[in-house]
């Protein structure tokens, strides 16, 4: 396991991948390239026409998109246990947790050279998950999650070229990035009948208040508002979060400082009993809800459904085999990894492109091709 990624071997491999039984019959492809490690590569990234795959001993690698051939490394340690990396402007932002500690470490883009490293001690606390909500303004924001526990969210802000951090806020869930400013929901869950905002500026951290009271549905006699339930996202320069009435669960979206009426899309109910809210997956499209649909019996396996928030259109995707399946856009394509499949499809229509039958940590779309992580390689198909 500790062997370094130089001796990963780089080799076109031939073979056959099945494809999903409800996918039409298309010949089994074959990679443009496949490198294999020992090292169990735990992340991959995409950057211009470069892959990056981080290890779990902390070898970053950056490799061209098309041929294979490493372009860069750097190695940034064993010591912490290393769980994610993304790419976001001009950094790339690897993310590590320990038992005393979880944090970034930050990467100039084009030579991979470090840049800052900055950590949130976390003794005392049982750390649930972690995530980068984005860079604006200059400040990468930072998220936290503990389990168990009801403050939900710690929320901070890092400065992109320093790693100075420059405030820290807590939140029950993160709306995201709406111009200057952080939008954070401060209701409890299971809580009151009104939307309950921190808006916090991402210059400065300072944080206001502010309350929404969700709309009455006119169609519904029994409109009494049960409760907020949590964001959505922001999408067409609207907050959207999910409520619940007496007729079941639905979205509403606001314009903050406007008298403008919020907009109200309709939700499915739940697929448990007594839980009128349907099973929603977070994604990093704002713009749609996302949401397993479950219909017949529970050995039935669910459908993968999305709502355009500002239009209403709804699309449907295929059956998802995994309980909270990864789902991440990438301009024109969804790339959906559940625990027995990778499937790509047109966003737009909810038609598949591409549909291989592999246990896969995750995916990416990058140039026209997929980039497959599995737990000991990485794997590039054309789409």
């Amino acid at each position: 396991m500790n062997r370094l990624l130089e001796r990963s071997s780089l080799q076109l491999i031939g073979g056959l991948l099945l494809i999903l039984s409800s996918s039409p019959a298309l010949a089994a492809p074959t990679p443009i390239w496949q490198v294999s490690s020992a090292q169990e590569p735990v992340a991959i990234a995409a950057a211009d026409a470069t892959v990056l795959t981080l290890t779990r001993t902390g070898r970053l690698e950056g490799r061209d998109l098309r041929s294979g051939r490493i372009t860069r490394t750097q190695t940034l340690g064993a010591a912490r246990r290393w769980v994610g990396l993304e790419v976001q402007g001009d950094l790339v932002l690897a993310h590590f947790e320990s038992s005393t500690a979880a944090g970034l470490v930050a990467l100039e883009r084009t030579r991979l050279q470090v840049r800052w490293a900055w950590w949130s001690p976390v003794t005392g606390r049982n750390l649930g998950t972690t995530r980068i909500v984005g860079v604006a303004r200059g400040v990468v924001i930072w998220a936290e999650t503990f389990d168990g526990a009801y403050i939900g969210n710690r929320v901070y802000g890092i400065d992109a070229r320093t790693g100075r951090q420059r405030w820290m806020v807590t939140g029950v869930d993160v709306f995201g990035i709406n111009g200057t400013t952080l939008e954070l929901s401060n209701t409890p869950f299971g809580g009151p009948q009104v939307l309950s905002l921190k808006r916090v500026s991402l210059e400065t951290g300072t944080a206001t208040a502010q309350e929404i009271n969700p709309p009455r549905r006119s169609q519904c006699a029994q409109n009494e508002i049960a409760g907020v339930n949590g964001p959505l996202g922001i999408a067409g320069g609207r907050l959207w979060t999910v409520a619940q009435d007496g007729c079941g669960a639905f979205a509403f979206g606001v314009r903050l400082n406007s008298t403008a009426a919020p907009v109200v899309r309709d939700l499915p109910p739940g697929s448990n009993v007594g839980n009128p809210v349907p099973d929603l997956v977070r994604t990093n499209d704002a713009m749609r809800a996302y949401w397993l649909e479950r219909r017949g019996s529970s050995s039935t396996l669910p459908t993968l459904v999305a709502l355009d928030l500002s239009s209403g259109a709804r699309t449907t995707f295929g059956k998802v085999t995994g309980i909270v399946p990864q789902i991440k856009r990438y301009g024109s394509r969804l790339v959906v990894v559940d625990d027995a499949t990778v499937r790509v499809f047109n966003a737009r229509t909810g038609k598949a492109v591409r549909s291989l039958e592999t246990r896969a940590v995750d995916a990416v779309v990058a140039a026209g091709v997929l980039v497959m992580l599995n737990r000991d390689r990485v794997a590039v198909y054309r789409l």
